[in-house]
């Protein structure tokens, strides 16, 4: 019995192979038009060159602690209790880059004494070639984002204007802004290697020097944003125990001017009055000296928790000029064509008599 199915299955073969044959001439017709289309198609993208730096961020809290824990303890500040459970995970720092603020920082990027970020990108979005690209192969992207863009300009009609008022100039993002940020997206990448542990920067350009300027800048951006998010508390805590401070460093130099004159002006006097008045007067210098000495530990504590909680970021890979560009892969869009061109022709081949077939009896039906 298996031997008929073999047998069966052999045999039925045999005419789809031989279909292929036959229509042979067919199949490499539609491989050289779909070669042909595959080779403009590549020569059209336009040339990237890639730049990247990876590195790994560290808290400086083990460290630091293990390395002045003592000393810290001889000056009577206790470090074990200061934590900060808000320090940023690298997971989120893509995120990062989702933040307006971030991205214009990005655009800002100065890539020669004349130019910014967005001027070049300003000058690649009004490139003839790249509108061209842009209403052929971005084509379908940009059919998938119309409803959304159809909504935003309805509301932006209707609502926006109406609430523009009590928004902050700087939280509103302009037409123009907005198609430069999604060019960003294009170019700009930020990502977190969970298993290894680091974080890749890269930036994709026409332009290698460029690719290079950027890539190195962001990475120095995004550094700038998690330091200051990291020791935001931190740096609030130390604002306010400085102000604390300094307001008590001068109601304790008041007093103790006001000890010293006391003691100078009544240098021959023993009486039970003047000692007293000198035993208030110490006992209110005494108070304020220990308050006074204890903000100052808080300072210098609150000192130390921003040295804990900024970050320390150890470069891995360092930034380089590309020399070879990393797109477009020629050679396997062309491959990827002609494999679109065989599963076409083969289509073709095994549905043209049933496609005539079916015409015919359209036809026939009609008349």
């Amino acid at each position: 019995m298996a031997n008929r199915e073999q047998n069966f299955d052999e045999i039925d073969l045999l005419p789809q192979l031989k279909k292929i044959y036959d229509n042979r001439h067919i199949i490499l017709r539609i491989l050289v038009f779909f070669s042909i289309i595959g080779i403009i198609y590549s020569l059209s993208l336009p040339v990237k060159y890639k730049s990247n730096i990876i590195f790994t961020p560290s808290s400086n809290n083990e460290n630091f602690s293990s390395n002045l824990s003592g000393l810290a303890t001889l000056a009577g500040i206790d470090l074990s209790t200061n934590s900060n459970n808000n320090l940023l995970s690298p997971n989120v720092y893509p995120l990062v880059f989702e933040n307006i603020f971030f991205k214009r920082d990005i655009l800002n990027i100065k890539l020669n004494d004349e130019n910014f970020l967005k001027d070049h990108l300003l000058v690649k979005k009004n490139n003839l070639i790249s509108t061209v690209i842009s209403f052929t192969i971005g084509l379908p992207k940009k059919i998938i984002r119309l409803p959304s863009e159809f909504i935003s300009l309805f509301r932006e009609n209707h609502n926006f204007s109406d609430n523009t008022n009590n928004i902050e100039d700087i939280y509103i993002v302009s037409e123009e802004e907005s198609e430069l940020f999604e060019l960003l997206d294009e170019i700009v990448f930020v990502s977190f290697n969970k298993r290894e542990g680091y974080v890749e920067v890269f930036t994709e350009l026409d332009n290698p020097v460029y690719s290079t300027i950027v890539t190195s800048n962001v990475q120095k951006i995004l550094q700038t944003y998690i330091i200051n998010h990291n020791i935001k508390s931190a740096k609030e805590l130390l604002f306010f125990n400085e102000k604390n401070f300094n307001l008590k460093k001068i109601e304790f130099e008041q007093i103790q001017g006001k000890l010293s004159k006391f003691k100078d002006n009544n240098q021959a006097i023993s009486s039970y009055i003047f000692n007293d008045e000198l035993f208030k007067l110490q006992n209110e210098f005494d108070l304020i000296n220990s308050v006074y000495q204890e903000l100052a530990k808080q300072v210098e504590r609150a000192k130390i928790q921003v040295t804990k909680d900024t970050p320390v970021f150890t470069i891995i890979k360092d930034v380089e000029v590309p020399l070879v560009r990393s797109s477009p892969d020629r050679a396997l869009t062309v491959l990827i064509f002609l494999f679109l061109g065989l599963i076409t022709s083969l289509f073709y081949i095994f549905i043209k008599n049933n496609l005539l077939k079916m015409i015919n009896e359209i036809k026939s039906a009609r008349y």
